[in-house]
């Protein structure tokens, strides 16, 4: 085998064929490393590679098409069976120089991050990974070419047939999404395939018998499938389109996951047609049933590998890189998934191949953790209907359900993946898996009990759906008709009362507060007066401040709405998590909130939202005209929500000065922030544990801050010298060989 090595290596890299590759590639590579990290300042070089897999569809082909199909028209492949060499060590030895072109290209590109992170704090760790998966990724293909290199005498055939495998497993995933996902569809598509494949078998073997038992073997069972159950092929094509789809297997690898299950595929793809070749010029000594046995075998075996590696537990197998812990279970997640008691399944709402890397490696490291917690995938396609016997809202694709023995719940894709006002991303996957497997597993609920009868707002479905999520029950309350609070309350919530509540029910609600009680109240400028309900938040040692709230700093309000708040998140268990993950909440129309008592050993007080001091109160609404300043405006910092706590009694009050904090439009120009503030408020009410205590991760990309004279430097290095040098060295060594071989010619002569 090292001879056969030597020899292909030093054919490739004296001829042309080598240096032309790799200065192509490498300088496709440095275009785009010039425009993303040079101009455009991304330290994260897995960005370049994953963008510029498309080389390989042109690189792989050119590498390998003349690997076995030139040896014929050159005479040699008489010579090279004619040495005492076993076929493996030929088809091994040929390989193998090619993979080291190819790991040549993957050894500069390793140069790569180590420049970025001269000039940043670039992820190493998953550059690495990434650049390791690209070469794999390579070495997959080079075997594929090597096996239709094998299949014919031209070595153009053999660079389109490389060219067109490459090709329709990069667009597979593509592909998939716009075929049929029925059972009678996967029968008519695999019976297509099977067709193909007894071609192919018939013109290796050339035993026609052999072919259409091959195809026999195959259909049967297939058909068998389909009249028993025509269900249990659903989906079957994508899938298994899925696990053909070379390319997409090293997203893992890019979006900072070291995938062993990854490496074992694209060795194993590597071994099976490297197999494949090696049956393709073994000597017909035996039958072609024997090799298609072999195949089979060879098929299983690398199957079966396959299948061992994805059973291990997600954190033997997949290691994350990245440099946030983006993929890595935090240990209060680990704590109580290893405590869980009760089977829980989680379903993602996806289609085969189109499965949230994120969610899905989330889900996995819990399994990994938690044995009782069992992972299914649904394609809405497939089963339209599924999210409707669990959630009446409408779920984008990559949701998930989480069902529990005696409840289930969802959670939205958008809430998986949330950005503040500057647009910055960050993943909350964790948090919303951990919260909602809480959910469904909690013995009791706490109650929250919504007060009616005085024209209150009702809780909106997505406000519901997401106190829901965080363990809560939601129940209404009509204190005219009730004599108290019921003992199992958790809170009381009053939501923006349209009229004042009557004196019993204020005493009712007192003597709740005066035992402990907690709540959570949202309330609107309103044109008549409310002396109960002022006396209720006195007892607390709150009231409200008449008049309109207008932000005079542009940092803290939205454009032309001067009304519209941004206000700065407070110091305190509520707000803090969402403050320091670099969220803002917004609050329209509205009135500040103040305290009528100091604060003592018995009461306390803390700013959840709060203004600027370029804010400035209109205090009489009806006769406003203006939202521009005037005389008589005061100016200063105004509390729009505050926390108040008795250390005597335990009672907690949360009051918000409007209630357009809970609005689903407002909510969502915050990225959820508004229902994260108020979800945040019922668990410290109820003395839980705040929702962002398992912080979400952020999906900022590194940036590299690189002078204009480097920046023109390394253009030039990497666009430019780089390729060049490789190609002139190239140039010059192929030179040189032609002289020495026509000093040999006239010698001879």
């Amino acid at each position: 085998m090292r001879a056969v090595y030597k020899r292909e290596l030093r054919a490739l890299l004296c001829g042309l064929t080598a240096p032309l590759v790799l200065a192509v590639a490498l300088c496709i590579i440095g275009i785009y490393t010039a425009v993303l990290s040079f101009s455009q300042g991304y330290a994260n070089f897995e960005i370049v590679l994953s963008n510029t897999t498309y080389i390989l569809l042109v690189l792989i082909p050119l590498l390998s098409m003349r690997m076995f199909s030139d040896e014929p028209r050159l005479g040699t492949d008489k010579l090279l069976h004619s040495l005492p060499l076993r076929v493996t060590d030929v088809v091994l030895g040929k390989y193998l120089a090619a993979v080291t072109v190819y790991g040549a290209l993957c050894a500069v590109l390793c140069g790569y991050p180590w420049l970025l992170s001269r000039y940043g704090a670039t992820d190493l760790a998953t550059a690495y990974s990434a650049i390791a998966g690209y070469f794999l990724l390579g070495c997959a293909l080079l075997a594929v070419g090597a096996f239709c290199s094998s299949m014919t005498e031209n070595p153009v055939v053999a660079a389109v047939f490389t060219f067109g495998l490459s090709f329709l497993s990069y667009l597979l995933p593509t592909v998939s999404d716009y075929l049929a996902s029925s059972g009678l569809a996967a029968f008519v598509l695999f019976t297509f395939a099977i067709a193909a494949l007894s071609v192919l078998v018939c013109v290796c073997s050339k035993k026609p018998l052999v072919a259409a038992a091959v195809g026999a073997s195959l259909e049967i069972p297939l058909a068998v499938l389909l009249l028993l159950d025509s269900s249990l092929l659903d989906g079957a094509v994508q899938r298994f389109l899925s696990a053909c789809a070379l390319f997409s297997r090293l997203d893992p690898f890019v979006y900072g996951m070291f995938d062993l299950g990854g490496v074992v595929y694209y060795l194993g793809a590597a071994f099976l047609f490297l197999f494949f070749t090696v049956l393709r010029f073994e000597r017909p000594v035996r039958t072609g049933a024997f090799h298609i046995a072999l195949t089979a075998l060879a098929c299983v075996c690398v199957f079966s590998a396959n299948l061992l590696i994805d059973a291990l537990p997600a954190d033997r197998t997949r290691f994350d890189t990245t440099a946030a812990g983006l993929f890595t279970l935090s240990d209060t997640s680990r704590e109580f998934l290893s405590s869980l008691d009760r089977d829980v399944t989680v379903y993602l709402l996806a289609g085969a191949g189109s499965e949230d890397e994120g969610m899905t490696e989330i889900i996995r490291q819990a399994q990994s953790v938690c044995a009782r917690l069992h992972f299914e995938t649904r394609d809405p396609v497939l089963y339209p209907y599924f999210s409707s016997a669990y959630t009446t809202l409408s779920l984008a694709e990559n949701s998930i359900i989480v069902v529990g023995p005696d409840r289930s719940t969802a959670v939205d894709f958008s809430e998986l993946y949330v950005a503040d006002t500057l647009g910055t991303g960050y993943f909350n996957g964790e948090s919303a898996l951990i919260n909602a497997v809480r959910y469904v597993t909690s013995d009791a609920l706490p109650v929250i009990y919504t007060l009616t009868g005085h024209g209150e707002l009702s809780v909106a479905d997505d406000l519901a759906e997401t106190l829901t999520a965080q363990g809560f029950d939601l129940q209404t309350l009509n204190l005219l008709t009730r004599g108290s609070v019921p003992e199992n309350a958790a809170l009381v919530l009053i939501l923006s009362p349209a009229a004042d509540l009557t004196e019993p029910e204020i005493e009712r609600l007192e003597q709740y507060l005066a035992s402990g009680g907690r709540v959570l109240l949202c309330t609107d400028m309103l044109a008549v007066s409310t002396p109960n309900l002022d006396a209720l938040t006195a007892s607390m040692g709150l009231c409200a401040l008449d008049g309109l709230i207008v932000e005079g700093d542009p940092d803290y309000r939205l454009p032309d709405y001067p009304s519209y708040l941004l206000p700065t998140l407070g110091s305190h268990d509520i707000s803090s998590a969402l403050h320091d993950a670099g969220y803002r909440v917004l609050l329209p129309v509205a009135h500040a909130v103040t305290t009528v008592a100091a604060p003592d050993d018995a009461l306390s007080f803390s700013a959840l939202l709060y203004t600027s001091e370029s804010a400035y109160r209109k205090e009489d609404v009806l006769q406003i005209t203006t939202l521009d300043r005037e005389a008589g405006d005061e100016t200063g910092v105004w509390n729009l929500g505050i926390a108040a706590e008795n250390a005597g009694t335990g009672a907690r009050m949360v009051w918000f000065g409007s209630s357009m904090l809970l609005d689903s439009t407002v909510n969502d120009a915050v990225s959820g922030a508004n229902f994260a503030l108020f979800a945040n408020s019922a668990l410290w009410l109820s003395s839980q544990e705040t929702t962002l205590a398992i912080s979400a991760r952020s999906l900022a990309l590194d940036t590299v801050l690189m002078s204009e004279q480097d920046a023109r430097l390394w253009n030039a290095v990497c666009v430019y010298f780089v390729p060049l040098g490789i190609l002139l060295s190239g140039f010059a060594v192929w030179g040189s060989r032609r002289k020495q071989h026509k000093k040999k010619g006239v010698r001879r002569k």
